[in-house]
């Protein structure tokens, strides 16, 4: 059982939303349904209580949202890199892995040696179906 006693077919459920900027306000919303919507200073706390909304009405604690068109990027101070999220159980293959340290990959266990460049990680594959995107 989930939020208002309603069952769950399956958690982690995608769906598509969409955003807009009202005055210095972020304003997101499920596209098919834009009842189901959400406001917040950030476009990231914004996200986050419209997941909220969205348990509430469906019981998917865990939605994954894809937004059209694509999140803003937002300036985080003291953040130095982005970093890419892959989980464990996805498969993908870094196409510029010894670019990202300046020593490289050790050649005994292919650990990252060395101080993290500013190369930006390009990935040659993931695995379809795979769960990543920026963190």
């Amino acid at each position: 059982m989930h939020a208002k006693g309603r069952r769950c077919a399956m958690e982690g459920k995608v769906f598509v939303c969409t955003w807009r900027r009202v005055g210095d306000r972020y304003r997101v919303w499920v596209r098919n349904r834009p009842a189901l919507v959400a406001e917040g200073d950030t476009f990231a706390g914004a996200d986050e209580d419209l997941s909220g909304v969205i348990c509430e009405a469906t019981g998917d604690g865990e939605s994954v949202h894809e937004y059209d068109p694509p999140r803003p990027v937002e300036e985080v101070p003291g953040l130095l890199f982005r970093l890419a999220l892959v989980s464990g159980e996805s498969r993908a293959r870094i196409a510029n892995y010894e670019a990202l340290y300046s020593e490289g990959p050790c050649p005994q266990c292919t650990r990252p040696r060395g101080e993290r460049t500013e190369t930006p990680l390009e990935l040659e594959r993931i695995e379809s179906g795979a769960c990543a995107g920026p963190s």
